[in-house]
């Protein structure tokens, strides 16, 4: 048998992204980099956080350089922060056409001599920069169509050479010096066609290897959001930019002993009060959290229980009904705060914090702080 002893007349998950804390992060990663640039990674909406708001307070702290993956963000970027700052986009020209890079003045990053071509034949001398191949065999031109784009001559207004650490990570890894070598040689090769032409290799991950890795500019992402490349070696001097609390629906205490969620997975002994929140997988919160979640209510650690579901999952908050006042305020459990921070929940669910960001659904009201 189940006790029901509490039921919200009204809920809302709201996700809080602190502004101020995005922008201290970008100074203090840019400050690693001595003296060098620093542009701001915003693609796939800022990494599910919002684009706009977060280019707009990062354009207002003195950030002039931005990437985003595609045209079509390139495009709501402009719209947004206007004039004056430079806006690549790493898709290169895949899925736009010349137009709209010029219409809204975006610069491609051309990744395959193809592009290379195309952007030549029809622009002219409209800056753009070329992803270098050094190693993650994803995008970017190889050493044999380097010898080919070097064998045009200076044949475009080409302002930026950039190549991405597939092992970035894992400083011991030998692949970051292999690629180091490997882009340097590149550059070398490039720069007495393209005088001033700038290199940058290094993502969040990059930039913690040093200053060798630094070269022009630095490329952060996902340590503007407050998370780590690694989950395992937080950087604790990140500011914590991310605030997610998931609303009390329903509680209730246990007479006796009950299986909660889906799969009957867990049992619960009689005398447990728990929580549902309106919050799944739907909105981010990964499935394989089971058994190992937590949150906080009342400043109390509380564990999940049973399995996370589309739109619910059930906290055992027992330990923390002596701390609660029942106020007529709404009870929220923190999944993301003072408390846990991203690269905690990524290790929790078994994944890396730019998985748990970009997961975070439509359903969270965000607000900006």
């Amino acid at each position: 048998m189940i006790h029901n002893s509490y039921t919200a007349s009204s809920f809302a998950n709201q996700l809080t992204v602190n502004l101020k804390a995005v922008v201290a992060n970008w100074r203090q990663l840019g400050a690693l980099g001595k003296g060098v640039g620093c542009a701001a990674v915003v693609k796939a909406d800022a990494y599910g956080l919002g684009a706009i708001p977060i280019a707009k307070a990062l354009a207002a702290a003195g950030c002039q350089e931005f990437f985003v993956a595609s045209v079509d963000e390139g495009q709501s970027l402009r719209a947004a922060i206007g004039k004056g700052a430079d806006i690549y986009v790493l898709n290169g020209l895949v899925g736009g056409a010349i137009e709209d890079f010029l219409g809204h003045d975006l610069r491609p990053v051309l990744n395959a001599l193809c592009q290379i071509e195309r952007w030549q034949e029809q622009v002219g001398q409209a800056p753009c920069a070329v992803m270098l191949d050094t190693g993650m065999t994803r995008l970017g031109i190889s050493t044999r169509e380097l010898s080919v784009l070097l064998d045009k001559g200076p044949s475009l207004n080409l302002v930026l050479a950039l190549s991405h650490l597939a092992c970035a990570d894992d400083p011991s890894a030998e692949k970051n010096g292999v690629q180091l070598q490997h882009f340097r040689h590149c550059v070398e090769l490039l720069k007495p066609l393209y005088p001033g032409l700038r290199a940058s290799l290094s993502s969040t991950a990059g930039i913690g290897l040093g200053d060798g890795y630094h070269f022009d500019l630095l490329r952060p992402g996902i340590g503007l959001y407050g998370a780590s490349p690694d989950p395992n070696n937080a950087w604790p001097w990140l500011a914590s930019v991310v605030e997610l609390r998931l609303p009390v629906i329903q509680v209730r205490t246990l007479i006796q002993q009950a299986t909660v969620g889906y799969g009957a997975s867990q049992t619960v002994v009689g005398g447990s009060t728990l929580a549902t929140v309106y919050g799944g997988y739907a909105d981010g919160l990964m499935r394989s959290v089971a058994g190992r979640g937590f949150g906080y209510l009342a400043g109390v650690r509380v564990p999940l229980v049973g399995r996370v579901s589309m739109d619910y999952c059930v906290f055992d908050i027992t330990d923390a009904v002596p701390c609660l006042v029942d106020d007529g305020q709404e009870w929220q459990i923190e999944i993301l705060g003072p408390h846990q921070t991203v690269d905690e929940i990524a290790l929790q669910s078994g994944t890396i914090g730019y998985e748990v960001l970009t997961s975070m659904g439509c359903r969270y009201q965000r607000r900006y702080v």
